[in-house]
């Protein structure tokens, strides 16, 4: 995880958009998530994986690795990224996506899972609707 790398900005930000628009829809949408926040994380990310889906190109949403291999949904041991963008094979970056709304959380285990699974190369962003 680490800021933001010049040559990857411009391809972020509709992510970041994504993001933004996801957590939207839910606010207005959701009347449980108001004072669930597992229901609100788990249609944030539904919600941005349409959005994503919707964007097609280098574009992906739930895209799994382990050991720098592309692999199923849900393969075992493996990170599945929010989204990513690239070749899916080796993508430029890929996104974790965090939807807490009064603190960000990303802990040490899911860093390091994410630094072993992805393809060599491949940079780590965490967003989140602001």
């Amino acid at each position: 995880v680490r800021e933001v790398d010049p040559e990857h900005r411009e391809n972020l930000a509709p992510l970041q958009d994504a993001a933004e628009r996801a957590a939207n829809i839910v606010d207005n949408e959701c009347g449980i998530c108001e004072w669930n926040p597992l229901a609100y994380g788990r249609e944030v990310h539904r919600t941005f994986e349409a959005l994503v889906d919707e964007m097609g190109g280098f574009y992906a949403a739930e895209v799994t690795y382990f050991e720098g291999r592309l692999e199923r949904y849900g393969f075992p041991g493996g990170s599945r990224a929010d989204a990513i963008y690239g070749i899916r094979e080796a993508p430029d970056f890929a996104v974790e996506l965090k939807t807490g709304k009064w603190f960000i959380y990303f802990s040490q285990q899911q860093r390091a899972a994410y630094f072993r699974n992805l393809p060599d190369n491949t940079r780590l962003y965490l967003i989140w609707p602001e």
